[in-house]
């Protein structure tokens, strides 16, 4: 019956393509870019692009930001860590030779991307940042038989994984300040693919609606020893709509078997694996921390998307079979630019046992200053630890809340207001400033990913009164654990 059912959904393809309906599409996609979730459009060889951000010529990467990623380096290299910016190129950047004269059509032109990815990276290392340049190994060679992305998907394949840990490595050899020098970098990566995983696609289930065949599942290589060897990878990546219910998983019969030993993967089962029997693969997160190539306290933490947490690319192991060092995967999907670097800097681990080297996985498309100067004042100041002001609490609102006395801070100086909730898992926390004439400013802290809700917060005190403020009503939408602590951090 299935294969009845291919064959007439085939037969049905062909009749529209007789008379010039789906022309341009091998899958019998229609509309792919009209008014829906994920606008796209379909290339060869099985490749779909993003409308937005993939034919992006522009990426939003002011002085204002250099100046800042630059102040994040000096700040955490006092404390004896390196920062290695990994800004991730969009596939249409790299897979240039499938793109469709419809991504023309939009404007996109790759070689002005490319060079504004240039122009980036150039910025960024001019101001004293160590920067991998993630395309230049993305877009070397031939992608006719090792394609480093997703044909049906946005994300990193377990090759482009590899790729991208090289770019770190080199990266590292080029400005480590660690002493590592050129012996970070590895002769590379010799073992063969031993299997390949499937990869859960929210992407490709939204594309799939408007395509009479099958697309391409998002499979990937495994690299045994390097890469996570489970049947069936269930990490999945955020798009521009609700989530749908994920389908259940495939039965077990491609199951290629466990983590290979000696890289320290915790082997934990979900609900769904006693079910299946499949291998999933946890994700990792300050709660649980997925060491590889050593325990709690390893060189190197990895920071970023789903460009780095997704399970069954073995991003974190690649990284450390290119560097030689220990990593600690902290990457966290739907977590944007700052969900896993802000859950990790203001964790304890983070404050009591830094890492040599932290490796700051981000998309060159997200922009670092679209939700204003919270998030990277805070990844500054918890690098910083410059917090020594303690504040008076002067009582708690209600279990929820409580405020702060600002009186005592000198309105002339620039700071950052640290405020630990003691662990309350917060996903949004409300600063309400109080001026000396009873006018109120509100900032808001959003900790989306459940993640990155540590009960840490840093608040600058930008944009208030010439005056400054006389006090702050701190909100949380759950309950505290006791009196909140408030420090000032001097900026």
């Amino acid at each position: 019956m299935k294969r009845l059912v291919q064959a007439l959904a085939a037969s049905a393809v062909l009749s529209c393509i007789s008379t010039g309906a789906f022309a341009q599409s091998a899958y019998g996609c229609e509309d792919l870019d009209g008014f829906q979730a994920l606008p796209s459009v379909e290339g060869s060889n099985g490749q779909f692009y993003r409308v937005d951000p993939e034919l992006k010529n522009f990426f939003a990467f002011s002085d204002e930001t250099v100046a800042d990623v630059s102040r994040l380096s000096r700040e955490l290299a006092k404390g004896g860590t390196t920062l290695v910016y990994l800004p991730i190129p969009p596939k249409a950047m790299v897979m240039t030779e499938s793109l469709p004269q419809r991504a023309y059509d939009y404007g996109f032109d790759p070689n002005l991307a490319t060079s504004v990815y240039e122009d980036t990276v150039r910025r960024l290392r001019e101001a004293g940042v160590v920067v991998a340049d993630a395309r230049a190994l993305l877009s070397s060679g031939s992608h006719s038989q090792t394609e480093p992305y997703f044909k049906t998907d946005y994300r990193l394949t377990a090759y482009g994984a590899r790729l991208a840990a090289q770019s770190v490595a080199q990266a590292m050899t080029q400005g480590f300040a660690g002493g590592g020098g050129a012996s970070l970098a590895r002769a590379g990566f010799a073992r063969p693919p031993s299997g390949q995983v499937e990869i859960d696609s929210d992407m490709r289930r939204i594309l799939q609606r408007h395509c009479l065949i099958a697309l391409p599942k998002v499979m990937t290589d495994v690299f045994d020893g390097e890469g996570t060897s489970a049947a069936v990878a269930t990490e999945t990546a955020p798009v521009a709509e609700a989530t749908p219910t994920p389908a259940a998983a495939p039965a077990p019969a491609a199951r290629i078997g466990a983590p290979a030993p000696g890289f320290g993967l915790p082997q934990q089962r979900s609900a769904q694996a006693e079910q299946t029997g499949a291998a999933v693969v946890p994700q990792a997160g300050p709660a649980q921390v997925r060491a590889v190539g050593g325990g709690y306290g390893s060189k190197i933490a990895l920071v970023g998307t789903e460009y780095s947490a997704t399970p069954g690319i073995g991003f974190a192991e690649a990284l450390q079979s290119a560097t030689g060092m220990p990593v600690e995967q902290l990457s966290l999907s739907g977590g944007g630019a700052f969900g896993a670097f802000s859950a990790y800097v203001t964790s304890d681990a983070f404050q009591k046992n830094r890492p040599n080297v932290i490796v700051w996985e981000n998309p060159i498309y997200n922009n670092l200053a679209q939700f204003g100067d919270q998030p990277m004042r805070e990844l500054i100041a918890a690098a910083s630890g410059s917090c020594q002001t303690p504040l008076p609490v002067l009582g708690a609102l209600d279990g929820t809340g409580a405020t702060a006395d600002l009186g005592g801070l000198d309105p002339s100086r620039d700071y950052t207001l640290f405020v630990d909730a003691g662990g309350a898992a917060a996903k949004v926390a409300q600063f309400v400033f109080l001026s000396a004439e009873g006018f109120t400013r509100t900032k808001t802290v959003v900790r989306a990913h459940p993640d990155a809700r540590t009960g840490r917060f840093y608040v600058p005190m930008t944009g208030l009164w010439p005056g400054g403020a006389r006090s702050v009503d701190i909100r949380l939408d759950t309950a505290m654990s006791g009196t909140p602590r408030v420090t000032a951090c001097q900026f």
